[in-house]
């Protein structure tokens, strides 16, 4: 329907915000934490959390789910200082934890994302390598 209409969605990916994130907090983050980090984050992009939630708070999320309990409680205690803020945080993030697929999606649906999204890549120059996902 949106293609019959020309009407074109801009959607903003999450790892200029990751990565920024990451520096910003000064977090020493080791290879693992933060490849899962960026496997999250690519996830979420398969799922309505870019049409919903601001890039920030999908990279939030991204590293929530990628961070050990006190190492995110460390992390929201520094960027959160009001506890409202704190709690608005945790349920988005866990709502952007219901929207992400459970399961790795079929390589069918994957590859042609991927290469729409390598595309995009080399355009801005970031985002997931194939490999990451």
């Amino acid at each position: 329907m949106l293609d019959g209409l020309r009407f074109h969605l801009t959607v903003y990916t999450p790892f200029r915000a990751l990565d920024g994130l990451i520096a910003e907090a000064g977090l020493d983050l080791t290879a693992d934490v933060s490849a899962a980090a960026r496997r999250a984050a690519t996830l979420t992009l398969l799922s309505d959390a870019p049409f919903i939630y601001a890039p920030g708070v999908i990279a939030a999320a991204a590293l929530r789910a990628s961070l050990p309990a006190t190492a995110w409680a460390e992390f929201q205690s520094t960027w959160c200082s009001e506890p409202a803020a704190a709690a608005e945080l945790d349920a988005a993030c866990a709502h952007i934890a219901q929207l992400v697929p459970a399961s790795k999606p079929d390589d069918a649906v994957v590859a042609p994302l991927l290469q729409k999204l390598e595309a995009l890549q080399a355009l801005v120059g970031t985002g997931p390598k194939r490999e990451e996902f």
